[in-house]
């Protein structure tokens, strides 16, 4: 991380539409846990698109949203030259995102996806460090989170396969 500008980020940066959607809102410049803060979110919002849409709803919303946020890190990571700042937390709203696709909503799913993608975000093992430590720019920093939310999504899948019976589900509307 490259923290040259990393205390010069402030509300008033999210006057920059890039920067707004970079940091998720706002929401990495929470004091503690950014990240953790933004893939709390972004199983929230998971949560009600599925309510709203179920998998087709939440396939088109992190399609729509993943270039959305390349675009936006791409910029604001260049312009300010921030790297992967820990205030740029779009990666981790669309790695999340993509930790719960075509998983069905329950209490097990959301807690066991949103622990695991964010154990395998933190520990960086292979080949998520290969992919944060060796590709550059924006890609680098999305890519170790898309590859965290899919090896999340994976195993979440075969818990399924292998635990059909363990999901609670969540008093949604219908």
């Amino acid at each position: 991380m490259n923290t040259s500008d990393s205390d010069n980020i402030g509300r008033d940066d999210l006057r920059n539409p890039s920067m707004l959607l970079a940091t998720g809102f706002g929401l990495g410049l929470s004091p503690a846990a950014p990240g953790t803060v933004a893939s709390l979110l972004a199983a929230s919002v998971w949560v009600a698109v599925w309510s709203l849409g179920g998998s087709q709803a939440h396939l088109l919303l992190t399609a729509i949203g993943t270039p959305i946020a390349f675009v936006a890190l791409a910029k604001t990571s260049s312009n300010r030259r921030l790297g992967d700042h820990r205030a740029l937390v779009a990666d981790e709203v669309i790695g999340q995102w993509m930790a719960f696709l075509f998983v069905p909503v329950d209490w097990v799913t959301l807690t066991l996806g949103f622990l695991c993608f964010r154990s395998l975000d933190i520990l960086k093992p292979f080949p998520i460090r290969w992919v944060d430590s060796k590709v550059p720019g924006a890609w680098g920093i999305l890519l170790d989170d898309v590859v965290c939310g899919l090896a999340t999504c994976a195993l979440l899948h075969l818990l399924l396969v292998l635990m059909p019976t363990l999901a609670v589900p969540l008093p949604l509307p219908n």
